[in-house]
């Protein structure tokens, strides 16, 4: 995919993506932003994300695999490459059972966030929210600075 992206860009502009990363590092934003992060302790995002994976089978994920490789998709597909879809698939090929399926999802979407948050955490200037099942803090305090940033545009 990233291949055929750089190709598309180099075809489109004649330049690398190389030299459109380091242009656009170059020039100044183009608006005034702020960026939040949501930290949460693992330990309680890793519940999260089991619960929500319990949740997203209970409301059909399987059926909802099934479905798409009776329409043609298959494991080459970039959507059934999709977290989800390529456990559940594993499940419908006989590779794994439902089981194991639902636990390699559970593993994956962990580490996916695991690696959302290194990725987050390079980002400078962020402005980092530690929340926990009350998100009221959280949105109180982002409102309040937007109120606040907008005074100063007034």
């Amino acid at each position: 995919r990233r291949i055929i992206r750089a190709i598309e860009v180099y075809k489109a502009t004649g330049r690398p993506m190389s030299y459109h990363r380091q242009v656009s590092r170059l020039e100044e934003p183009a608006y005034n932003y702020i960026i939040f992060g949501i930290n949460m302790e693992r330990k309680k995002l890793y519940e999260r994300i089991n619960k929500r994976v319990d949740e997203m089978i209970e409301r059909g994920l399987v059926d909802e695999v099934k479905s798409l490789v009776e329409m043609g998709y298959d494991k080459c597909s970039i959507a059934m490459q999709a977290l989800g879809y390529k456990e559940i698939l594993w499940y419908l090929k006989g590779k794994a059972t439902l089981e194991e399926a639902i636990d390699l999802l559970k593993r994956d979407t962990r580490r996916y966030a695991k690696r959302q948050m290194t990725w987050f955490r390079k980002i400078k200037d962020i402005t980092w929210l530690d929340i926990d099942e009350d998100y009221t803090k959280a949105v109180n305090y982002i409102v309040q600075y937007i109120r606040e940033a907008e005074k100063l545009y007034e």
